[in-house]
């Protein structure tokens, strides 16, 4: 048997068989210990053959280059070789063999990966369905982690190149375009490198000193919207046109062009899917949020209690005015350092359920159903604090296949804004001495504010009543164009932010992390649980290694079920996220929310808190 061995880094020795004059390779061709039995494909980077051992009888796959290859794709090859060598030892990666030499012509004896590949998968058979596709991507992640580690970069990830073994494992396949650290340079500057529908923007601008782990993160976001929806993020035929798009558009979640996908997989998505590298998470990072979803789901399979996870939305929302370091108040959202918030007390035992069982916990409305609540949100940001206090009448208009379409009236809106420039840090761009101080309370504005454009001014919100999940919210863009138009003098406009209502996609977000408080199928009351939800769709801004496993107890108080929860999550990068809060729930709707999160890391902190508090008619 002619079979290379592994030298002590981890490569393969390359042995060499046959010279001299041209050999045809086809099949019953002998390649060292392996025959030819067939083609398997061809393209312009190498042609792959089935082959079978002649000692053992075993099945592989053999690639080898096209005649006449120039020497850089004889270097490519083994560059492919090399790349794999290091990281074939993963479950969710191609392994080689051998590699060596053979009449003429190098090639490479790998694992024969027979169940086809992703791309021919979904033409054939369509999307996957949504967890699935979950868990493929959280089992490439894994893989895609583990090659990082070793510090291998893929640069070529697309639907083509993932793999299924005879038992349906996905495997990351074809390293021909890989980067392999501390190995000389095969690419030339500026030339691109990839497959335009899957490259990062980073690939697309030729960009070469910022393609590293996250370019290959981006491209499996790519390949997460394809077995989503059967779409590339960006389909097209002409490369000019889709690199454009690629630099120059954001990516839409996959449930806009597939209804039904769960929001917290359109978020992860799109996370991965971010234009700026250092905005997407890391490849553990990225399995672990889906790794956490996936436990999730699994354990809402039969009844369980409600799932109350807050998302960063508002908190997230205060980034775009423009500082960037964040402090957070005494007696607000706990500091670095200060001792993590207990897990909650071991659950007691469930009552005994009442004669139709556990009581499910849902919303129970009906059309024209009427009530009030106070929405209060107070948050700090470095210089700046602040809170918006709203006052709100609540109509159900209808009731149409599980959703409910709510109306809601401005009774009241009152909030406060202030900055102090000396707590503004120092920067270069700007001089501190320049920027005014705010302090503006609307409370002692004696009436006839801006904000009395909001008063009485209606929007909708559709949700869904057995979770919560916020579907829609219209007419908050309008409401704010109002406050704005009444602003005299626009370089005030800064003094009449009201956080929580600047625009539909916002309010959105602050609804969904107060009322998104169910999985899908629904729940019941009295016991305890783990999950994970992403911050709100629209919050581009947020780590996706910030999502928190959060901790919950509930349990139910005569009409009342009540539930608790806390947990936190931290990156290398040294920032750390903790949520706290509870929530009490009456037969048809909250009555009560207290929900602390609060932000830390090098750059400074910042803390939010929400309250809703149901009123009496």
């Amino acid at each position: 048997m002619n079979e290379p061995r592994r030298s002590a880094s981890g490569s393969y020795l390359r042995q060499s068989q046959g010279s001299g004059e041209r050999v045809l390779w086809r099949p019953g061709l002998v390649v060292g210990d392996y025959r030819l039995l067939e083609q398997l494909g061809a393209g312009s980077m190498g042609v792959v053959f089935l082959a079978e051992s002649v000692t053992t009888g075993g099945r592989y796959a053999i690639k080898t280059l096209p005649e006449s290859s120039d020497a850089e794709l004889v270097a490519r090859l083994q560059r492919e070789g090399e790349a794999i060598a290091r990281v074939d030892a993963h479950p969710n990666v191609v392994r080689v063999r051998s590699l060596g030499t053979a009449h003429g012509r190098l090639y490479m004896v790998m694992d024969l990966v027979p169940g086809g590949d992703l791309s021919t998968r979904v033409k054939t058979s369509g999307p996957l369905p949504p967890l699935e596709a979950a868990e493929l991507v959280r089992d490439l992640a894994r893989g895609l982690a583990f090659m990082h580690e070793k510090g291998v970069v893929h640069r070529d990830l697309k639907p083509a190149n993932v793999l299924f073994d005879e038992e349906g494992t996905p495997r990351l396949a074809d390293f021909g375009l890989a980067r392999v650290a501390g190995a000389s340079q095969l690419t030339k500057t500026n030339e691109l490198l990839g497959t335009p529908a899957y490259m990062s923007p980073e690939q697309a601008l030729a960009q070469r000193e910022l393609v590293g782990p996250a370019t290959d993160v981006y491209a499996l976001g790519g390949v997460f919207h394809y077995a989503l929806t059967g779409e590339a993020p960006f389909p097209g035929s002409v490369m000019v046109e889709v690199l454009q798009r690629v630099v120059n558009e954001a990516a839409r979640a996959p449930g806009t062009k597939r209804p039904g996908i769960p929001p917290e997989l359109d978020a992860i998505c799109l996370r991965a899917l971010e234009k700026e590298p250092e905005r997407r998470p890391d490849a553990a990072s990225l399995a672990d949020a889906l790794d956490a979803f996936l436990d999730g789901r699994r354990a809402t399979r039969t009844p369980v209690p409600w799932a109350l996870v807050v998302g960063a939305a508002a908190l997230v929302a205060l980034v775009s005015v423009g500082l960037t370091i964040f402090a957070m108040r005494p007696g607000e959202p706990p500091a670095p350092g200060a001792e993590p918030a207990p897990a909650p007390p071991p659950a007691k035992a469930p009552p005994a359920p009442g004669p139709h069982g556990p009581r499910r916990v849902e919303w129970q409305l009906a059309a024209k159903d009427e009530f009030r609540s106070r929405l209060d949100l107070d948050w700090t940001l470095g210089a700046m604090v602040g809170s918006t206090s709203l006052t709100l009448s609540w109509r159900v208009e209808s009731i149409d296949a599980g959703s409910a379409t709510l109306g809601a009236r401005i009774d009241a809106l009152a909030a406060h804004f202030s900055m102090d420039p000396d707590r503004v840090p120092n920067d270069p761009r700007f001089d501190r001495k320049l920027i005014a101080p705010i302090d503006y309370d609307s409370a002692r504005s004696g009436g006839n504010t801006p904000y009395d454009a909001a008063v009485e001014k209606s929007f909708r919100v559709v949700l869904f009543p057995a979770t919560g999940r916020v579907d829609e919210v219209t007419g908050i863009d309008q409401i704010a164009l109002a406050i704005k138009d009444r602003v005299a003098n626009q370089a005030e406009l800064l003094r009449y932010q009201v956080f929580g209502i600047r625009d539909n996609k916002e309010t959105q977000g602050l609804l969904e992390a107060i009322l998104h408080v169910a999985p899908e199928g629904g729940a019941t009351a009295g016991s305890r649980w783990k999950l994970v939800r992403p911050a709100a769709d629209d919050d581009r801004r947020s780590a996706l290694s910030l999502m928190v496993p959060l901790n919950f107890e509930s349990r139910e108080a005569g009409d009342v079920v009540r539930v608790e929860w806390s947990g936190s999550a931290g990156t290398r990068e040294g920032v750390h996220r903790q949520l706290e809060g509870r929530l009490e729930l009456g037969r048809a709707r909250p009555l009560r929310a207290h929900v602390v999160e609060a932000l830390s890391g090098p750059r400074g902190e910042a803390g939010v808190i929400y309250d809703w508090t149901d009123l009496p008619p």
